[in-house]
């Protein structure tokens, strides 16, 4: 409907974890994982693009990938892109301030997944990019 009546292209969703709802589940994690599902066929029959952030859990501030996500490895299974900004490692060798981070395609169904952006955001918290490292690895998709 928003479509059609709006011209939207695109959706994009804060925070997953964030929403509630009346719906029963045994968990939280079949919840979000309802959500997820219900999100990319509305994606799909819609033919728009459909933005989700999501809350890692604690272990990924240690390993942040895509298998880290909070509640809910469905992201994994109904996402085409998984992408990850997470801080700097504290045992990096190299300087980092407060305002670094780093984007990593984490999840592609598309194309190999690699590559890291660094970042640093400005104090309105707009990024800038300061340097990019791509996976020089790459397999021949067959």
């Amino acid at each position: 409907l928003w479509k059609r009546k709006y011209g939207v292209k695109i959706i994009a969703i804060d925070h997953l974890q964030r929403i509630t709802s009346n719906r029963k589940s045994e968990t939280r994690e079949q919840e979000i994982s309802f959500y997820s599902n219900s999100f990319k066929r509305i994606a799909l029959q819609e033919n728009i693009c459909l933005i989700i952030g999501s809350q890692l859990n604690r272990t990924g501030k240690n390993s942040p990938n895509s298998e880290n996500i909070s509640e809910s490895l469905a992201l994994n299974r109904d996402s085409d892109f998984g992408f990850i900004i997470f801080k700097p490692s504290e045992t990096d060798k190299r300087k980092f301030n407060d305002s670094d981070y780093y984007l990593k395609l984490d999840l592609s169904r598309h194309s190999k997944a690699g590559g890291v952006i660094h970042l640093k955001m400005s104090d309105s918290g707009m990024f800038r990019e300061l340097a990019t490292q791509y996976e020089t690895n790459y397999q021949e998709v067959i």
